[in-house]
């Protein structure tokens, strides 16, 4: 957000993290936090910019703290599961933020959690 607002960047898209693994017995993650743009952008390690190629997607919307996302998760490979969709590896899928809890309350925060098919 600092990088953002230093260089006047508009935010036109919710940031999101891309999980590239998730284990949800041990809760080890290994996730990138990123903010959209629109066209690429010139920056300095650490940030990188890179192209997500475009993807069909399976999408749980969540309303709620960010503590029971989980559930969102949960629900989301469940019912996958259910209706026989076979998911990639990786990335295992990204959470979108909807709103910013800086001026949401807990219980308002909405929350995309999407999976990727094969």
């Amino acid at each position: 957000y600092t990088l953002f607002q230093e260089k006047g960047w508009e935010m036109d898209q919710p940031p999101f993290a891309l999980y590239y693994k998730m284990d949800m017995v041990t809760t080890a993650s290994e996730f990138v936090s990123a903010i959209p743009v629109s066209k690429p952008v010139d920056v300095e390690a650490p940030f990188v910019c890179e192209t997500l190629p475009a993807a069909r997607t399976f999408t749980i919307k969540h309303t709620g703290a960010y503590d029971y996302l989980g559930n969102a998760w949960s629900t989301a490979m469940t019912v996958a599961r259910h209706r026989k969709i076979k998911l990639k590896k990786k990335p295992v899928g990204l959470e979108r933020w909807l709103n910013n809890p800086a001026d949401t309350s807990p219980e308002d925060l909405q929350t995309e959690v999407v999976l990727f098919p094969r």
